[in-house]
């Protein structure tokens, strides 16, 4: 059995996600020679796309968020195939307790919270609101520190609440169809069109790190996009291309599934 090698993947993807076709090949081959079940951290939609082309139809891949549909996923690897269930996964689910009444959290204020502990963001995944509750998985094996470690979010002193995968709850769909017809299918051009900003102050956000294609940082400009491609500009949302289509006059009809971002509310 011989080893694969990461060189073999890097014409499907872009060079600055080559540590990470790396780390996955050697998970990879660390499954085959000692014959091992293999549980990934939360990986983002982008990095289950790799695992998936490596693994390919050479062994089982298994995955699982905590919830149907879930960004983030927990993924197994398995040599002989046999299937997954949920507590396979060691995901545990936590319930944010706090005074909503003076407070209002928003999506970026528990992502700061999570991020300001220290640890990579790999350990966690979808963070789930629906009204003012708050909900967010994170690998079982770090429940306990968590627990004890995020007294406060934002400037509202939290509690959290472990809660069996069942108590999940279930996020409304909150997105929205925009079209756009476009000159090109360049990420500024991208870009401008979903903010509604020109062209030139599109270059400057992305040249300022504030946009981010399937869930890496930019700064290249000229990168053309496809279907399926996700796009986050910060303080705008997310937005998902779902449909191209030319037009008659040598034009590009773009349709995104688009997810804005929740406008700040002053306590």
């Amino acid at each position: 059995m011989e080893k694969i090698q990461a060189n073999k993947y890097y014409k499907h993807f872009d060079d600055s996600e080559r540590p990470t076709i790396e780390y996955f090949v050697g998970l990879f081959n660390q499954m085959q020679f000692k014959h091992q079940r293999i549980l990934t951290d939360f990986l983002d939609p982008r990095e289950f796309q790799i695992l998936k082309t490596i693994v390919g139809n050479q062994a089982g891949l298994f995955s699982f968020g905590g919830i149907n549909n879930a960004e983030k996923v927990r993924a197994i690897l398995d040599p002989d195939w046999m299937p997954a269930i949920k507590s396979d996964f060691e995901i545990s689910l936590f319930e944010i307790h706090y005074p909503s009444k003076f407070y209002q959290l928003r999506h970026s204020d528990v992502l700061g919270a999570i991020a300001n502990l220290g640890i990579d963001l790999s350990i966690f995944g979808d963070i789930l609101n629906f009204e003012d509750r708050w909900q967010f998985f994170v690998k079982k094996d770090f429940a306990s520190y968590i627990q004890d470690n995020l007294p406060q979010i934002g400037r509202a002193t939290i509690s959290l609440e472990e809660l069996s995968l069942e108590k999940v709850i279930i996020p409304e769909d909150n997105s929205l169809e925009q079209t756009e017809i476009v000159t090109s299918l360049r990420l500024d051009t991208l870009v401008s069109a979903l903010t509604h900003k020109s062209r030139n102050q599109a270059q400057e956000l992305i040249s300022q790190g504030e946009a981010k294609l399937n869930w890496h940082s930019v700064t290249d400009f000229n990168i053309i996009l496809n279907i399926e491609d996700l796009l986050s500009v910060r303080h705008f949302g997310r937005a998902k291309i779902t449909q191209i289509m030319g037009t008659r006059k040598g034009k590009y009809k773009v349709v995104f599934q688009l997810w804005k971002s929740q406008k700040i509310r002053k306590n």
